[in-house]
């Protein structure tokens, strides 16, 4: 299995394991559709598919166990995007590049903001998919 079907299968199935409000949601609606739009940004912009496609994946990894808001979103969700890059073979410095370079800043927050062409497509795509959907109004609150 090459590296892109180990993070696909392994992602599909935390997805569909999820019991939380959006799990199930994110992943038959965003992340396989960012994930599609990415890759045809990726050969546009001449940026890494294999990457792209990766983080494309594991961007909101969190909604598999955690509600929008939770503390342990963020950092559980890069751990474990870790573990399933580096099962699926990357190596470690390849697993941090990836999520600090493409995953982290693909919300576009002040003062983290996409500076790699890998980073600027993930972050593209995502935007691409809130245009296009009523995603905000799924969306818990934060509290």
């Amino acid at each position: 299995m090459d590296r892109k079907t180990t993070v696909f299968t392994r992602v599909q199935d935390l997805y569909q394991k999820s019991d939380t409000k959006m799990g199930g949601w994110m992943w038959d609606n965003l992340v396989q559709w960012v994930a599609d739009k990415a890759l045809i940004l990726t050969e546009k912009y001449k940026a890494n598919t294999e990457k792209v496609y990766c983080a494309a994946l594991l961007h909101d990894l969190g909604d598999t166990r955690y509600e929008r808001g939770d503390r342990e979103f963020a950092s559980w969700s890069e751990e474990k995007g870790k573990e399933i890059l580096v099962q699926a073979e990357f190596s470690d410095e390849e697993a941090a590049e990836i999520i600090e370079t493409i995953i982290r800043p693909h919300s576009c927050r002040p003062g983290n903001l996409p500076t790699t062409v890998e980073g600027k497509v993930l972050a593209t795509a995502d935007g691409m998919f809130h245009l296009q959907t009523s995603f905000f109004s799924n969306v818990v609150p934060h509290e």
